[in-house]
């Protein structure tokens, strides 16, 4: 059975480009635009009770982020997308340099067998979605 938490809301559909990177020569926007989904970086706990997954999704709007608990799988499955950071009021710009992922992402997390997947939490703060798994 998969599980959707309550975490999002309206998840963004995947759009074009916006700002400054669709007037890029040379190809433009679809020249730095990753063309499958990124993986953001994840920590994950345990105590006696728990088991807790911080995903590193700064600058993600919350109401762009999906949580699937899926038992048959055993995993609990991110995805969403972060829209391309921007420099507004600033005229032409060129770039140099992009290291921060933007795009669609997807990041999926394998689970031991002892999880309560009905009772599977998360909340978005601070740049972090901290999900918290009960065990059975």
């Amino acid at each position: 059975m998969t599980h959707v938490l309550n975490l999002m809301a309206d998840c963004k559909s995947p759009g074009g480009a916006s700002g400054w990177a669709e007037h890029l020569p040379g190809g433009g926007f679809q020249k730095y635009r990753p063309m499958e989904a990124w993986a953001p970086a994840v920590n994950l706990y345990e105590n006696d009770t728990h088991y807790f997954a911080v995903v590193d999704l700064a600058g993600v709007d919350g109401r762009a982020i999906q949580v699937l608990a899926d038992h048959q799988r055993s995993v609990v499955t991110v995805s969403g997308r972060r829209e391309m950071p921007d420099v507004e009021g600033v005229g032409t710009l060129k770039l140099h340099l992009m290291e921060i992922d933007h795009g669609d992402f997807l990041r999926t997390i394998n689970l031991p067998t002892d999880v309560n997947y009905d009772a599977i939490t998360a909340e978005h703060k601070g740049g972090f979605l901290r999900i918290q798994i009960p065990k059975r």
